[in-house]
C-alpha cells in the first residue's frame, strides 16, 4: 500500500490549485467558458495540460470552482446589508459598490456561457439566489420596523423588484447599457426606487389623474 499524503502535502496541493484558479478566473471572466478547451486555458496560463490535468479532472470541474467562487463572494457582499453596526443607507452603498465592481469585472460573454450552463449549476444559483433574497428581505424589513422606509410598503414587492430587475439587468448585458457600467446602473435603480420616479409637488389635478389612471 502507498502512503496516504501527509497533511502538509495536501496543503500545497490546495494551495497550488487555488493559485491556478486565481490565473482563470480572469480569463474566463472576460473570455467565457463554452470556447475554451483545457488545451486553450493550459497554453494562456503558459503551463502543460498535464499540469491542470493533475488538479482538475474536467473543464466543467474548472467552471464549477469558479462559479463556487463568484457565488461566495456574492454572498459575502450582500452580508453587509444585515450589518447593524453600520448605518441603514451606508450598507446598501458599500453593496452596491462591491456588488457593481464585481459585475465590472465579468463580461457578457461569461453571463451567457452561465445561463447556457444553468441547468448543471442550477443548485448552487438557486442556494445563493435564496440567501441573497433573505438578507435583502431583512433589510427592507428592518427599514419598514424603524420608519427609515415609508409605512404601507409591500415587503414582497420591495424584495422582487430587485430581483426581478437583476435577472434582467444581467440577460441584457453591458451592450444595452449606454457605456455605463454596472455600478452606474445599480446607482441609478436605486435611486430612482428610494427617491420615486414623481416630482416633489405635483398638482392636485395631476395627482386625481394619476389615481384614475
Amino acid at each position: 500500500m502507498g502512503r496516504k499524503p501527509s497533511n502538509k502535502s495536501r496543503s500545497e496541493n490546495l494551495n497550488k490549485k487555488m493559485a491556478i484558479l486565481a490565473r482563470i478566473r480572469p480569463i474566463l471572466f472576460q473570455e467565457g467558458f463554452s470556447h475554451l478547451s483545457m488545451d486553450d486555458l493550459a497554453r494562456q496560463m503558459g503551463m502543460s495540460k498535464s499540469t491542470l490535468y493533475m488538479y482538475f479532472r474536467t473543464r466543467e470541474d474548472i467552471w464549477e470552482e469558479i462559479l463556487r467562487g463568484l457565488l461566495a463572494h456574492l454572498r459575502d457582499e450582500f452580508e453587509i446589508l444585515n450589518d447593524e453596526a453600520l448605518p441603514y443607507l451606508e450598507r446598501l452603498n458599500r453593496v452596491l459598490a462591491g456588488v457593481g465592481e464585481m459585475l465590472d469585472r465579468v463580461s457578457d460573454r461569461f453571463w451567457a456561457d452561465l445561463s447556457y450552463s444553468a441547468p448543471d449549476h442550477q443548485y448552487l444559483i438557486h442556494e445563493t439566489q435564496n440567501i441573497l433574497l433573505d438578507h435583502i428581505k431583512f433589510f427592507y424589513k428592518e427599514g419598514l420596523e424603524t420608519g427609515v422606509l415609508k409605512e404601507g410598503l409591500d415587503l414582497d414587492i420591495l424584495v422582487t423588484t430587485d430581483l426581478l430587475f437583476c435577472q434582467a439587468l444581467l440577460q441584457k448585458g453591458r451592450g444595452r447599457m449606454s457605456g455605463r457600467s454596472y455600478r452606474e446602473v445599480l446607482d441609478g435603480y436605486f435611486k430612482i426606487k428610494t427617491r420615486g420616479i414623481l416630482a416633489e409637488e405635483i398638482s392636485e389635478n395631476q395627482e386625481e389623474t394619476l389615481r384614475r389612471n
